[in-house]
């Protein structure tokens, strides 16, 4: 669904240049609801947006204070300055309010790293309803130029994702209640607005499938209320339709339901049993994440090794870091298990650990798969050339020493020789072989000087 203003959005959901997400969402693809919208704040200038960042700023008066109209879940907090400097020291506290049963504390585990030179985004582990949220600063005397706070409730999941019921509710005009109404991203209390089953139906179903495994933090539903009182159920399935969590409630026009611990699942079933009225969800919002280790639209990207888990966002941020290491991606700061490494406090903000320095990340990536593909082809390519052509087989044959002057003389003379002595061998009584060899050492002693005085 596209959540640009006007539906100008890409094909790959982003906004056309120039333009903004529509109200209440904000981030990659405007993917993140925004809460701070309708919440009380101590600043109404926290809720500025606008395309350029930080086109106008404010002096924070500390303590910052935003209060929630009922318990809600927070995924995490993003705070946009003038500079990083505007950030240092920053502290988070969550606390109750009259006749609500929240959160109060400090940030647990928190993780906190910086998206740009400006943007700091804060993660706590708060698996609770928070109802007041407070920001102060170690230095109060200090101004903190700040330009907007966002509250994020996290990625609906739900939106699009294919539905099943047990029967349609058909009007007077014979219109038909259609199953997508429930996860369209609209709001709305009439009948036409919402999935709805046939009154005759005792025991009526609603359920929605992911095409991957999901990890779960809240699970919204906005019922229309038919009956007062009424009960319904919810069952949590993982990919062989196996129930990891059930839960019964009263049905109410909001719902909002935390399971105890982050549940991978594929399937959620909403019904009713023994039910004299029909089931009618007007929308059905699941906030999370892909399971572990993917991530993206449609939870087909590998997370980096880095991260604890290989969780992350929909952004492929890591949602918590291995001991020594921060940044987006846990890139930055020791790669090892440093003794001398300190965890970031509760309280406040550390800047040693967000400035550390990048260091390369060391060892396998899934990210470089295919680089390394491409590596081990061109090193088996280079080894085959190597191996079939192989050094040259052909034995360069030596020169022979040339023939001195003498010894071509002296064969000459052998075979002049021989030929007379076949001719004349019947009349030469004497024994040619010590004559034939005097007379050519005779000959080579004459002749050699010459050569000699003609060579030099």
């Amino acid at each position: 669904m596209c959540r640009c203003n006007d539906s100008s959005c890409l094909p790959n959901g982003d906004c056309k240049q120039n333009v903004s997400c529509i109200f209440d969402f904000f981030g990659l693809q405007c993917q993140y609801k925004d809460l701070i919208h309708s919440a009380n704040v101590s600043q109404e200038k926290v809720k500025y947006r606008h395309l350029t960042p930080c086109l106008h700023n404010f002096t924070a008066k500390t303590p910052l204070t935003i209060t929630f109209p009922r318990p809600t879940r927070i995924s995490w907090i993003q705070i946009e300055a003038v500079s990083k400097d505007n950030l240092q020291g920053l502290k988070l506290r969550f606390s109750q309010t009259r006749n609500q049963s929240c959160y109060t504390g400090h940030c647990r585990h928190r993780r906190e790293f910086y998206l740009n030179t400006n943007t700091l985004r804060i993660m706590c582990s708060a698996a609770q309803y928070v109802c007041h949220i407070s920001i102060a600063f170690n230095a109060p005397e200090e101004e903190r130029e700040l330009c907007s706070i966002y509250i994020s409730a996290g990625r609906n999941l739900a939106l699009g994702q294919p539905v099943g019921m047990s029967s349609y509710y058909r009007d007077k005009l014979g219109i038909v209640s259609r199953r997508s109404l429930a996860v369209d991203g609209r709001l709305g209390d009439s009948w036409k607005s919402c999935s709805t089953t046939r009154l005759q139906d005792k025991d009526p179903l609603l359920r929605l499938s992911f095409l991957n495994p999901v990890l779960v933090e809240e699970i919204i539903i906005y019922f229309k209320v038919t009956v007062k009182n009424e009960r319904f159920s919810i069952n949590l399935l993982d990919s062989t339709d196996n129930v990891i969590y059930s839960s019964t409630g009263v049905i109410e026009s909001i719902v909002s339901i935390i399971p105890s611990s982050q549940i991978s699942l594929q399937t959620i079933d909403v019904f009713k049993q023994h039910s004299t009225s029909p089931l009618s969800i007007c929308e059905l919002e699941v906030y999370g994440e892909c399971a572990p280790p993917m991530y993206g639209p449609d939870c087909s990207e590998i997370c980096s090794i880095s991260c604890n888990d290989q969780s992350c966002t929909y952004e492929g941020y890591c949602k918590w870091c291995p001991n020594g290491t921060a940044g987006p991606y846990c890139f930055e700061g020791c790669l090892e298990w440093c003794e001398d490494y300190q965890e970031v406090t509760n309280a406040t903000t550390t800047p040693r650990v967000t400035h550390v320095a990048y260091h390369k990340q060391s060892g396998f990536r899934v990210e470089n798969v295919w680089l390394y593909v491409m590596i081990l082809i061109a090193i088996v390519g280079i080894c085959s050339v190597f191996i079939c052509t192989g050094p040259s087989r052909d034995v360069e044959k030596v020169p022979s020493e040339p023939k001195t002057y003498q010894q071509d003389f002296y064969q000459h003379y052998l075979l002049t020789k021989e030929s007379e002595k076949t001719m004349f061998s019947e009349t030469d009584n004497q024994t040619s072989t010590s004559v034939d060899v005097t007379d050519a050492l005779n000959t080579l002693e004459i002749v050699t000087p010459s050569m000699t005085t003609t060579n030099a």
